[in-house]
């Protein structure tokens, strides 16, 4: 793949972000999601050593879980096999939209999958996970608990959900031996915002 063609799946990911999200906003800010959540996680995919594939995903990572099924045939219309596969391994369980599945339980099936996904798709969560984690750190440094306001299961909820993912990140790195890669440093910076969660 040519880089033109590197950059110009990357463009045709951020166009379709910006299209499928054009209406949502962040919990936490209120802000644009496209700008405060989805291009900064593609950004730490970049920085970490991504691949295109990764980055185009990330992009993309909320899209079928926030916007529901029909966003699978765009993605793969637009983008291809390699990109929808990422944003699947990505996604949670059960049917996305506004009929999600019950939190715990995606919580809990979105942890066991992690044993198993491909190096794009690790890079894309981690990157996602730790976007929100030192997001709410901070917000945690200036409120204290009413930071954790914005979450159904509280704070009790997202530290269980946040110490368990760094557990899953570093088992999954060691199994597919990038112990020594920059992803580790990104799991790491990840494990530093979750310290933080206090």
């Amino acid at each position: 793949m040519s880089q033109y063609q590197q950059s110009n799946l990357i463009t045709r990911a951020a166009e379709l972000a910006r299209k499928l999200h054009a209406e949502q906003v962040r919990k936490s800010s209120g802000k644009f999601y496209f700008t405060a959540h989805l291009v900064p996680v593609s950004h730490l995919v970049a920085d970490y050593g991504g691949s295109e594939i990764a980055i185009a995903a990330a992009l993309l990572h909320d899209a079928i879980e926030d916007q529901g099924e029909k966003c699978r045939s765009m993605i793969l219309g637009l983008l291809g096999s390699e990109v929808l596969s990422v944003v699947e391994e990505c996604t949670e369980a059960g049917t996305g939209g506004v009929q999600k599945a019950p939190w715990q339980s995606r919580k809990e099936a979105y942890l066991a999958h992690l044993s198993g996904v491909s190096a794009d798709a690790l890079i894309v969560s981690i990157a996602d996970k730790l976007q929100s984690a030192e997001e709410l750190a901070a917000d945690v440094e200036n409120r204290g608990d009413q930071a954790y306001s914005i979450f159904k299961t509280g704070k009790s909820g997202s530290l269980w959900f946040h110490r368990a993912l760094v557990n899953a990140f570093y088992a999954r790195i060691e199994a597919l031996y990038m112990d020594e890669m920059p992803i580790m440093a990104l799991a790491q910076r990840f494990e530093s915002a979750v310290n933080r969660l206090v």
